[in-house]
């Protein structure tokens, strides 16, 4: 097991060049929606929530980021 002292602290690491990091990794994606927020609902709330999304015709991910982006200040 290495030394956790030994590792190199992310300031040194080599920035990315054109979304890669070097020639075996994988491109850095960028998404519209970075952040992955998890929650515990009950049973409940996840049936009211999939009929209010049911009701406006939209996914479930989108009601609850329209949601979070009208009730939270920075949104989601």
């Amino acid at each position: 097991m290495r030394n956790r002292s030994m590792a190199t602290p992310p300031e040194k690491l080599p920035e990315l060049v054109d979304g890669t990091a070097g020639k075996d990794a994988a491109p850095v994606r960028k998404r519209k929606y970075p952040k992955l927020v998890q929650a515990w609902v009950t049973k409940d709330l996840r049936n009211r929530i999939q009929q209010h999304a049911d009701h406006e015709q939209i996914s479930v991910g989108a009601y609850i980021r329209r949601t979070l982006n009208n009730a939270v200040p920075g949104g989601a």
